[in-house]
């Protein structure tokens, strides 16, 4: 009778709770890699790498103007995804950084100067100017 070969007369050498322990460790090892495939996968999905971003809301949405989106958690997310800013806030540099605008702020820190990048439109192809950046704080908010 031929003898078996390396792995198998290792495992044939073990106690029986030392096949079991070996067991346990192979199951641990698995679900530790299923989880780690399965966290990488949703987060190339959440980093749009595969091609879809699916979010869900356990409130209702009211409001999507982004004027009133602080009222409710789901509409803020909304607002985020839908609307820009002419500042946004860089989590990593923990400052307010221009968005569709560059920001100068003066010396005194009573002065904001916003400079509209060239290439903002709306949905139209209309192009964004500092006028219709007046009518949305005159008129709306």
């Amino acid at each position: 009778m031929k003898k078996p070969l390396g792995f198998l007369r290792i495992i044939k050498s073990y106690s029986k709770s030392e096949k079991i322990i070996s067991l346990f460790l192979i199951v641990i090892v698995l679900l530790f890699g299923a989880k780690f495939f399965v966290d990488s996968y949703s987060s190339r999905v959440a980093q749009g790498k595969a091609g879809v971003y699916t979010e869900g809301f356990q409130n209702g949405i009211f409001r999507i103007n982004p004027v009133y989106s602080d009222l409710n958690e789901a509409d803020r997310d909304v607002s985020k995804l839908v609307f820009r800013g002419l500042t946004k806030y860089n989590v990593e540099k923990m400052a307010i950084v221009g968005d569709m605008a560059d920001i100068t702020i003066s010396e005194d820190k009573l002065t904001y100067t916003f400079e509209i990048h060239d290439n903002i439109k709306f949905h139209d192809g209309e192009v964004l100017d500092a006028d219709d950046i007046i009518f949305t704080f005159k008129t709306i908010i």
